[in-house]
């Protein structure tokens, strides 16, 4: 899961904050680090996945954009009010890379398995950080108290800027391609 919805645009952009902007290595714009990079990421792990033809998951894998982040995460309330439910949840946020726990123990299969790809892929031990400090109406704390496995996970750190929301939003493309490989190799771990 991550979310549509973002900060509006502050004043200062050097250029449209609607129009996306590559330039070296970067990609800005209005919400890439406020989920559209997360987003950006679930997709490009999807279609990762997709690519071996002769993959075959025990399972489903659910991309869900959410809506309302900013009123009480309203798109994750509807969701798990409308009856789905998923074994995991990887709420796909701008964590640096850092497994944020939000169950309790680190233990568990879903932090087991993404801490070893980040792993392999970084070639270093990923942070693994309790989520007390996330807000209680977050997606990732909703999907907890509704009992399921969930960790936050991806690229992008907002407290990089001094300042939040901040003008020329921007996030470092090789940490999307980074995180979305890893988060792949985690739902195919997981499903396979």
């Amino acid at each position: 899961v991550s979310h549509m919805d973002h900060e509006p645009p502050v004043e200062g952009w050097d250029h449209s904050p609607f129009k996306g902007l590559v330039m070296g290595g970067w990609v800005s714009g209005c919400g890439v680090q406020d989920g559209k990079g997360s987003i950006a990421t679930m997709l490009m792990a999807t279609m990762a996945l997709l690519q071996d033809r002769d993959l075959l998951l025990k399972g489903s894998i659910i991309l869900a954009p959410l809506m309302g982040s900013k009123q009480a995460n309203l798109g994750m309330r509807s969701l798990l009010g409308s009856g789905l439910r998923a074994d995991w949840v990887i709420d796909v946020e701008s964590t640096d890379l850092n497994i944020i726990t939000t169950n309790g123990p680190s233990d568990k299969r879903l932090v087991r398995t993404l801490k070893k790809w980040h792993k392999r892929i970084e070639r270093q031990q990923p942070l693994i950080a309790d989520g007390t400090a996330l807000g209680q109406a977050a997606a990732g704390r909703i999907s907890a108290q509704a009992g399921i496995p969930t960790v936050l996970y991806g690229p992008g750190d907002r407290q990089s800027f001094e300042v939040w929301p901040t003008a020329n939003e921007r996030i470092w493309i090789e940490d999307l391609h980074m995180a979305a490989g890893i988060i792949a190799l985690t739902m195919k771990d997981l499903l396979s």
